[in-house]
């Protein structure tokens, strides 16, 4: 069991594959999870420096910055195909989706 608490309060065990839903977007490659991952980080921070650059989005911004060192720390060490990389993604892409889910 992997708990994590999100914005809601809700609960969810980051390690049942249920968290993830039907989406097809989850159940990809590594290699499609890491491009899908770089993209949301990226589109996270555009949409704060350029669409935004005026609201004060406080501890969250260096929170995404923390997110996007850690992300370019460690991807490589999870690019070859097996469960546990896959795996490795989908909770790094869950936790961070949840830490912008304010960015709509």
């Amino acid at each position: 069991m992997d708990m994590f608490k999100c914005f809601t309060g809700e609960e969810v065990d980051l390690d049942d594959p249920r968290t993830y839903g039907m989406n097809d977007q989850w159940w990809g490659s590594s290699m499609d999870l890491y491009y899908w991952t770089w993209a949301e980080l990226g589109r996270s921070l555009f949409y704060m420096q350029f669409f935004h650059p005026d609201i004060d989005w406080g501890d969250q911004e260096k929170r995404v910055h923390e997110y996007c060192q850690r992300f370019a720390a460690e991807c490589k060490e999870h690019l070859e195909d097996t469960e546990e990389n896959r795996m490795w993604f989908r909770k790094f892409l869950f936790k961070f989706m949840d830490e912008v889910e304010n960015q709509c």
